[in-house]
């Protein structure tokens, strides 16, 4: 669905990652049957991390000066703050209840003070 957004698709790019972590997960839930949350969001931020290393070897002008692409890197980022805030939620949710699903539909619920964070995060899983 992105590639069809961008007039110009590029591989070396942040289409490149966010499908080569997608790819990741799509392989790690089909094998694995993975179902924890934290888990899949972990995977992703592997995949996406591996597939940024790459982006110079797909892209030559990034090659050339030294670096990988930088929306790509902040894609990534992203990814990783996320997964990392997702788990600590998780973690503080579960240990309240004791119920590991008690905990994950917790950490999914918005606080007070997220308003329109949930809106935010559901639009840039629509964008991957």
């Amino acid at each position: 669905m992105a590639y069809a957004a961008v007039v110009t698709p590029t591989e070396g790019t942040i289409l490149t990652v966010a499908r080569e972590a997608m790819e990741g997960v799509r392989e790690r839930v089909s094998a694995d049957d993975e179902r924890d949350l934290v888990a899949i969001l972990k995977t992703m931020v592997f995949a996406a991390r591996a597939s940024l290393r790459r982006t110079p070897e797909l892209l030559p002008v990034l090659k050339q000066a030294g670096v990988v692409d930088s929306a790509a890197r902040g894609w990534s980022t992203c990814s990783k703050a996320c997964t990392s805030s997702c788990r600590q939620d998780v973690s503080r949710a579960g240990r309240r209840g004791h119920d590991p699903g008690a905990g994950l539909a917790a950490a999914l619920e918005p606080s007070d003070d997220e308003g329109t964070a949930m809106t935010s995060s559901s639009a840039f899983t629509a964008i991957i």
